[in-house]
């Protein structure tokens, strides 16, 4: 189980409460058709799924991302933070926090990092050069929220580069822009807390979704 999850590969288990021990598990590759994580009517089956930790890819270790990496650990995402310029992305400004000083699309293109449907990623560094190859990236993946840091008039232009790019207004629409929850956010922790909020908001909602 450890090694399946430790893949990102969600793992769906059902515990046969008739045994005399409870505990005789197996294994399945899609959910019990019951509720998970709660006993069946019956009271004989219980369906167990365990989902890998949320991922959350930040690209860019800008101000923000100082605050915004260590509350997203603390919410229970596994955190990444890439950016190519090694004068901001350090174990200095980011101790004990996951950094790649790589380009974006190298990260993310590769079958190591996976962005699965568990999996967010939020643009923070206002440079097309590095937002737009992880925007790109992750329009071709089911992750479950994109969002990208700037004002309406930069979102503006970045949607147009997106569609020069032959990218349609369903997918550009997968993007938050601004990134964040209207909170009237000033300073950098507050647009951290919103931006946060906003993930947690599409991780729930999908879950809900899920289970309806």
């Amino acid at each position: 189980v450890a090694s399946l999850l430790s893949k990102r590969i969600p793992v769906h288990l059902i515990c046969d409460l008739q045994t005399e021990d409870g505990q005789c598990l197996t294994k399945t590759k899609t959910p019990h058709q019951h509720m998970a994580n709660a006993i069946t009517p019956d009271g004989k089956v219980f369906p167990l799924s365990l989902m890998p930790m949320p991922r959350l890819y930040l690209i860019g270790a800008v101000h923000i991302s100082q605050h915004l990496a260590p509350m997203a650990i603390a919410a229970g995402f596994a955190v990444t933070v890439i950016d190519p310029r090694q004068d901001f992305a350090n174990p200095e400004r980011f101790p004990d926090i996951d950094l790649i000083t790589s380009w974006p699309d190298e990260v993310l293109n590769n079958s190591a990092n996976p962005l699965d449907e568990n999996t967010a990623l939020v643009t923070l560094t206002h440079d097309p050069k590095i937002d737009d190859a992880a925007l790109v990236a992750a329009l071709g993946e089911p992750v479950f929220h994109i969002a990208a840091l700037g004002s309406r008039r930069t979102h503006s232009g970045r949607c147009e580069r997106l569609r020069q790019a032959g990218y349609d207004e369903a997918d550009i629409n997968r993007i938050e822009g601004p990134a964040g929850l209207n909170i009237h956010a000033h300073t950098s922790a507050e647009i951290a807390v919103s931006i946060l909020a906003s993930v947690i908001k599409a991780r729930r909602h999908r879950k809900t979704a899920e289970q309806s």
